[in-house]
């Protein structure tokens, strides 16, 4: 089995993110998928708060409930490195 690299951090990946687009209330319905992108737990749970911070609310809470769901059921350890001040400083502290 090949190994997958986080695309943000080039660390193991532990989940692939496709995102489907489809219509709705149009007949037939066409839906497409991307190509996926592979995360590690910790830069997957960032872009998730990142959406939290932008407010797209209805995204966020989709993925994480989605990724939450995918993490107890295959034991995944989400957690996240503590960030350096340096690190919070340059991003406004998201």
């Amino acid at each position: 089995m090949q190994t997958k690299s986080c695309s943000e951090c080039g660390m193991p990946a532990e989940v692939l993110l496709c995102q489907i687009v489809s219509t709705v209330g149009r007949a037939p319905r066409r839906q497409r998928c991307s190509t996926s992108t592979a995360f590690c737990a910790a830069c997957f749970g960032a872009r998730i708060d990142l959406l939290r911070g932008v407010g797209l609310h209805g995204i966020q809470q989709s993925l994480s409930k989605a990724f939450t769901a995918l993490a107890d059921g295959c034991a995944m350890k989400f957690n996240r490195p503590r960030r350096t001040a340096a690190a919070l400083a340059s991003d406004g502290g998201r």
